[in-house]
């Protein structure tokens, strides 16, 4: 998959990363439309770590629920969200 990296402190990419596994607390999203925000900008700028996925601002159409998810949301619906930018849960070297 494609993500916007912190490739080193002050500039970011486009890359081929992994995709993480899916957790069973977790919503899979197959993201149509993303946007980059101020906060993006200040973890390339020295918050975030070489490395972390940014990104926080997304749309799109789920394509899995985990097991252990407590939402109403379920496969094919459409859905818009935050999440955590520069996820550092989920870094993949350069």
């Amino acid at each position: 998959m494609k993500a916007v990296v912190i490739l080193k402190p002050g500039m970011a990419g486009v890359k081929e990363i992994p995709e993480p596994a899916m957790r069973s607390n977790y919503i899979k999203v197959r993201t149509v439309a993303i946007a980059l925000n101020p906060t993006d900008f200040y973890h390339v700028g020295g918050a975030g770590l070489v490395g972390g996925i940014l990104g926080c601002d997304l749309s799109g159409i789920v394509e899995e629920v985990g097991s252990d998810c407590k939402t109403e949301v379920k496969k094919g619906d459409k859905v818009y969200g935050v999440s955590h930018g520069a996820n550092l849960v989920s870094s993949f070297p350069n």
